[in-house]
């Protein structure tokens, strides 16, 4: 029912935040930029959010995993690493 989606959508919208992106400074911006090189520019927004943060940021993305850990280890984790860890 239509209740029932608008529930389901409250429930995984409020654990969310959303953060202006114009908040982050042009250093962290620039430092992804260069961090991500060649990769898919349209990362760049997370990364930028992870350096910010300093949190790590989980992606599946092969290209973007084996780009951001070859330049910053601690900064990216795949599902198959955050599994072990987790286990």
């Amino acid at each position: 029912s239509a209740e029932e989606v608008f529930e389901l959508l409250d429930l995984a919208t409020s654990k969310l935040s959303f953060l202006d992106e114009r908040l982050l400074p042009d250093a962290i911006w620039g430092e992804a930029n260069y961090l991500i090189g060649d990769v898919d520019k349209k990362d760049i927004p997370f990364v930028a959010l992870s350096l910010h943060l300093k949190a790590v940021l989980w992606s599946g993305d092969k290209a973007l995993y084996r780009k951001l850990s070859g330049r910053i280890p601690k900064l990216i984790i795949n599902t198959k690493d955050l599994l072990e860890t987790i286990r």
